[in-house]
């Protein structure tokens, strides 16, 4: 994390620094396939579909290679 501070309206902001995002994902060689779904979503090609609720799993990685793939 880079900074931490409230704001006038009592919220929290921070900044969070790539490389610490980068380190959090699994060193499995998926990195390619992320950067793929992402680049997918950016242009417009891919929707990720909302959960069932706000605490439902996220879209797992392998599941939307399928929907790419298909």
């Amino acid at each position: 994390m880079l900074g931490d501070w409230p704001t006038a309206d009592g919220r929290r902001r921070c900044r969070i620094s790539p490389v610490s995002v980068r380190d959090a994902f699994p060193a499995d060689g998926s990195e390619r396939l992320r950067r793929l779904l992402m680049g997918a979503i950016l242009a417009g090609r891919f929707g990720v579909p909302t959960p069932a609720s706000r605490w439902a799993a996220p879209l797992p990685l392998e599941a939307a290679a399928e929907v790419l793939r298909g």
